[in-house]
């Protein structure tokens, strides 16, 4: 008789196996010995005298998902990164102070910065060496090498941790002063130099890849007075979103960017950050610019996406609200889930209406490939020659007929493999949607939205536990927690009237402060007893307000209400040493900018009537630069205040409306 025995190669996994993140599972059966971020790591770099890599990206990144397969996944690359290194693996959405001070070494280091993040550093965590990207063979490289030196020239790596480390301490200085130009008139000038008219942007012309600007969006349409030709560009740009293939006209929201700089082909993730913002921008510029088909796309993104596509349960914590992200890979190839071929259409909606849809859309059967993706087979309206021949108003007659389509088209497309959806809730990301839908309601005045909202928050609450903020279970917040809830509560006490609401944006507002700032006004993203090497300041808003900005915002409105006195001097100096960023670059500091030029401007202003919430059809400044204090103590009246002065007290919304209209300067 014969026995055959069979062995089966049982699947080992590293630590991270033990992880929540998506991310990190997504690496827990990689052959490389992966640990978490945590002491225990640096504690086995110390014994075996090794040097440490801290691998960081996030579950949706493209070239995270090409390196780890490349790479990370290849046995002998494994066995020599197991020898020769400490390797951490760090979920950049959980662990965001870390990812920044070392995005910040990368940048100084390589004047570039990006996705995975791969940084070398010493035993005390400071960064020596960083990159990004790097194909099989040149990695084996770097690891040797950094191997060779560690062991055989250790002073070289002494001197660039120090130099990298003061280099960045350097950059994190103070400078206490006011600013002397007109830094708002500055930047209008800069938006006039960069705009680009062919390829509406402000990102100066053929430049790519693109992202939508939306704190700058958002400063912009927030102002009661704009020069008449910066709010056309601004018009264009957010007609040029619209209308191109980053907008998921299907199945509502943006795409994170565009690859070329025609705004046609996106880089396929979809991140609720981005959605978040942009859903009350296109809010605000509906009311702002008279245009019902930016209310559609604001709302098609709110319901479409926001409401039926990323909102979750989190099954392992009970916890409903927003996921993170939909991941750019797709099953069927990059971009396969949201492309169309005319007969694709015309299957659906007959010869004629297929045929119609497809050339509007701009779609066609090419076998054309480029930037990974087939983009002829992308919804990108501005191509077609058809659609960009029509006057503006049958261009918006056309915007608005694509809705009849959408639903049926949504329907066909669920049949399609799906990208990978990371269902984290994270608490700063949900309280920015909190923050942006709170705008569309004071827009559409829907209180099925309104309840959708209500029911967010006070889940948001539950990860508050009288002196911790969570970012995620078991994981505290970092400062954007605390300053994003703090402004996505405020905000949403200026549609709700409920005072829990302002009291809980005012308790975070303290305890932000005493976490994470300085009596001399430096505000840090991490606690001070982090026990990272450096303690670091946000200089720039990226694809979101930075903690800095929206804690600053969020304290002159609350200031502006008639709360938080005792901080008046604080907000005052702290904005003093935050504003030579602005000099730098406003236009990347667009929340800070807003900070500055409402408490330089002395706020404005609407008291009225307590109750009157469901009867308010003129709330469309929720989100602005102008603040709803529902506090009047004269029954019925309702004031409006502008800097230091207010007008006489009316009956009506009808009347106020008669003086809060946007007046646009040349």
């Amino acid at each position: 008789m014969v026995f055959i025995y069979i062995f089966v190669k049982k699947q080992i996994m590293n630590e991270l196996h033990l992880s929540k993140s998506l991310y990190l599972l997504q690496h827990k059966n990689n052959p490389v010995h992966w640990k978490m971020w945590g002491n225990a790591a640096f504690s086995e770099a110390k014994t075996r005298n090794l040097p440490i890599l801290v691998s960081i990206g996030y579950s949706t990144c493209h070239w995270c998902h090409v390196m780890a397969h490349e790479v990370f996944e290849n046995e002998s690359v494994a066995k020599l990164m197991n020898q020769q290194l400490v390797c951490i693996k760090v979920d950049r959405e959980e662990h965001p102070d870390v990812d920044e001070i070392y995005m910040e070494a990368c940048t100084a280091i390589n004047h570039s910065g990006g996705w995975p993040l791969n940084v070398f550093i010493d035993h005390n965590g400071r960064p020596f060496s960083a990159m990004t990207y790097v194909p099989i063979d040149s990695w084996k490289k770097v690891v040797n090498q950094i191997y060779n030196i560690w062991n055989n020239d250790f002073e070289r790596i002494i001197d660039a941790a120090q130099n990298i480390t003061q280099q960045l301490n350097d950059d994190q200085r103070l400078y206490s002063t006011f600013l002397k130009q007109d830094i708002q008139n500055q930047m209008f000038e800069q938006l006039r130099q960069l705009y680009d008219s062919e390829h509406p942007d402000f990102s100066g012309a053929n430049s790519h890849p693109r992202f939508p600007a939306h704190t700058l969006f958002s400063y912009l349409l927030g102002l009661k007075e704009m020069p008449q030709d910066i709010s056309l560009m601004l018009e264009n740009v957010l007609e040029a979103i619209q209308d191109s293939g980053i907008h998921d006209r299907v199945g509502g929201g943006f795409h994170r960017y565009s690859t070329d700089y025609e705004w046609r082909v996106p880089h396929f993730e979809k991140m609720l950050y981005d959605n978040a913002q942009l859903v009350s921008v296109y809010a605000i510029a509906a009311h702002r610019f008279s245009r019902a088909d930016f209310m559609k796309t604001s709302l098609n993104c709110a319901n479409s996406f926001l409401f039926d596509d990323m909102y979750v349960d989190d099954s392992q914590t009970g916890f409903r609200g927003f996921a993170s992200a939909i991941d750019a890979d797709d099953p069927e190839g990059e971009g396969a889930y949201y492309a169309w071929t005319p007969p694709q259409l015309m299957s659906i909606y007959g010869n004629e209406h297929g045929k119609m849809l497809a050339e509007i859309w701009n779609v066609s059967s090419d076998d054309i490939f480029e930037h990974g993706v087939f983009p002829y087979r992308i919804p990108h309206p501005r191509g077609s020659k058809t659609f960009s021949e029509l006057p503006p108003q049958q261009k918006n007659q056309m915007r608005m007929l694509e809705h009849e389509y959408i639903q049926t088209l949504k329907n066909t497309r669920s049949q399609r493999p799906s990208p990978a959806k990371d269902k984290k809730i994270i608490t700063s990301w949900n309280a920015l949607a909190i923050n942006g839908l709170c705008t569309v309601y004071a827009h559409t005045k829907d209180e099925k939205l309104y309840a959708n909202i209500r029911e967010v928050a006070d889940l948001l609450c539950c990860r508050f536990d009288g002196d911790t903020l969570y970012r995620l279970p078991e994981i505290k917040g970092s400062l954007s927690d605390y300053a994003l809830s703090a402004l996505g509560f405020f905000t949403l006490w200026q549609i709700s009237e409920n005072e829990d609401d302002l009291n809980f944006s005012l308790a975070l507002v303290r305890l932000s402060l005493h976490k994470f700032a300085n009596e001399d006004g430096a505000i840090f993203t991490s606690q001070e007893d982090s026990g990272l090497y450096l303690r670091y300041r946000e200089k720039f808003d990226h694809a979101m307000p930075t903690g800095v900005s929206a804690l600053l915002l969020v304290m002159v409105r609350l200031s502006h209400a008639g709360y938080l006195a005792e901080y008046k001097d604080f907000i005052t100096k702290s904005l003093q040493v935050h504003t030579h960023l602005l000099q730098r670059s406003a236009t990347h500091n667009a929340t800070l900018l807003a900070a500055y030029t409402e408490w330089k401007n002395g706020g404005k202003t609407i008291d009225y009537p307590i109750g009157s919430r469901s009867l308010a059809s003129h709330f469309q400044w929720v989100g602005t630069e102008i603040v709803y204090i529902p506090n009047l103590t004269e029954k019925n009246k309702i004031n409006y205040c502008e800097h230091t002065s207010c007008m006489f007290p009316v009956n009506t919304w009808e009347e106020l409306d008669k003086v809060l209209f946007f007046n646009y300067t040349t």
